[in-house]
């Protein structure tokens, strides 16, 4: 009888079980992923974006355009559990800009930018008279 209990039992369910949670857990993660990432420019498209905006406006000049070294974004909480998935490895991507130009034609760029498609994250803006 215990024989046949131990054969009809499967001795891989709660492997399978937790194989199972953490793949919908992967699958959930993925979900968040592009949901935030949609929306975002790529990196080697923007530039060109903004140079394009800029020579749109002619009283906006560019001065300088660099871009900067990405750094790793830290989504959420960190996971605790010694099983979880690797953490994620998401970008910013950022640039420094400098224009010269009125405010109004500051402000029509900035505009432009919020209008589109694609996100832009501002860190900071630093707007000197």
């Amino acid at each position: 009888m215990l024989l046949q209990q131990s054969l009809a039992s499967d001795p891989n369910k709660a492997l399978r079980d937790k194989v199972q949670r953490l793949t919908d857990k992967i699958s959930g993660i993925d979900e968040q992923i592009n949901k935030v990432t949609e929306s975002f420019i790529a990196p080697r498209e923007m530039v060109a974006l903004l140079q394009l905006i800029i020579s749109n406006s002619a009283n906006l000049q560019l001065v300088s355009l660099q871009n900067l070294p990405p750094t790793q974004l830290q989504l959420g909480e960190p996971e605790t559990e010694p099983e979880s998935p690797p953490s994620l490895n998401i970008y910013r991507h950022g640039i420094s800009l400098q224009l010269t130009g009125n405010y109004a034609d500051t402000l029509g760029f900035l505009q432009q930018l919020e209008a589109l498609p694609w996100q832009f994250f501002w860190h900071d803006l630093d707007y000197v008279v």
